[in-house]
């Protein structure tokens, strides 16, 4: 009886196949998925730590999809013009963007109305970072503390190359300088190499920017105070903003997304394959150079950690970002 109702079940399926062709091909494509390259893009300028980083593991993760992924930078509001233009690609696994929480962030201190959830599809997050407060090898100040004494009494000039105008760094500054008493004169920047050059020229008095860890191991930058939750390995006596001042983020998160609709068969595949591509020893190479942390998250377990964190981003926006 088992048997006959097996073979009852499967002459159905194959009458539904057959007898609709879309259906079939619509199969087809979804077992042969990938068949063509992947477009990836990276909402921060070539040479960021994002950009860096995405390189690396969409490389590796070339090897278990069997097709190229060609990464395409589009810098600009923190990350917003990249997800301007995921929203417009087809939800077919083809077109991914690679976005840091800081477009989470200006999402809603643009008040666009919309949700990385409900407007995206979360694929997988691979890692999280922290910033340095970095100034130059000679600057004045060997202590976060020196520092803060001398901002006190220098309201107004001091000025902080951030990523974008509404970046987590930003966010995290303002909050920062009411605790300690000081005034930053925020200056964003679409490229990180220029906002470096520009601390190195004499222009800006520090930067925050992941990428500043590599320019502070070179002996050409020194961090004051590590905007996060945590110390880094490369600067253990180096304190954190949440030690001093109760101030840490837990939004500085590496996803890749796709436009709304993506299969979950086609999620799924992205997924493994840029999971193991996290094993990768360049890509660790990389991550270990910027003092980034590996911290793999499912695309169900980052569309929960992006809920939370939008509930969090809105209850603090009004606060943070309208002063």
């Amino acid at each position: 009886m088992r048997k006959t109702k097996k073979t009852l079940f499967v002459s159905l399926i194959m009458i539904v196949l057959f007898a609709n062709p879309l259906a079939k091909v619509a199969l087809t494509q979804e077992e042969q998925f990938p068949s063509k390259p992947i477009k990836l893009i990276v909402g921060s300028g070539p040479g960021s730590s994002s950009d860096v980083i995405t390189r690396a593991l969409s490389q590796a993760a070339e090897k278990s999809l069997g097709q190229p992924i060609i990464v395409q930078n589009l810098p600009g509001s923190s990350g917003l013009r990249a997800l301007a233009a995921l929203r417009k690609e087809k939800p077919d696994g083809y077109a991914l963007a690679s976005i840091t929480g800081s477009a989470l962030i200006a999402i809603y201190a643009e008040n666009l109305g919309y949700s990385l959830n409900k407007d995206f599809t979360p694929i997988m997050q691979h890692c999280t970072t922290s910033r340095p407060f970095a100034v130059r090898k000679d600057a004045p100040w060997n202590t976060w503390e020196e520092f803060v004494e001398y901002a006190r009494t220098h309201k107004g000039s001091i000025t902080v190359g951030v990523w974008g105008s509404r970046s987590i760094a930003h966010v995290m500054a303002k909050e920062i300088q009411k605790k300690a008493g000081i005034e930053f004169v925020f200056v964003p920047f679409v490229s990180s190499g220029k906002c470096h050059g520009a601390v190195l020229g004499g222009h800006l008095t520090a930067n925050l920017l992941t990428s500043g860890y590599i320019h502070a191991r070179s002996g050409e930058f020194k961090p004051l105070l590590i905007f996060g939750n945590h110390r880094v390995k490369s600067f253990p006596e180096v304190p954190t903003s949440n030690e001093l001042y109760g101030v840490g983020e837990d939004v500085s998160f590496f996803q890749i997304l796709g436009p709304k609709g993506v299969s979950k068969q086609k999620v799924m595949k992205l997924d493994n394959a840029l999971k193991k591509a996290m094993e990768d020893s360049n890509y660790r190479e990389m991550t270990e150079k910027m003092d980034i942390v590996i911290q793999y998250r499912s695309s169900e377990e980052s569309r929960k950690a992006i809920e939370k964190t939008e509930k969090d981003v809105k209850e603090r926006m009004s606060q943070i970002i309208s002063k």
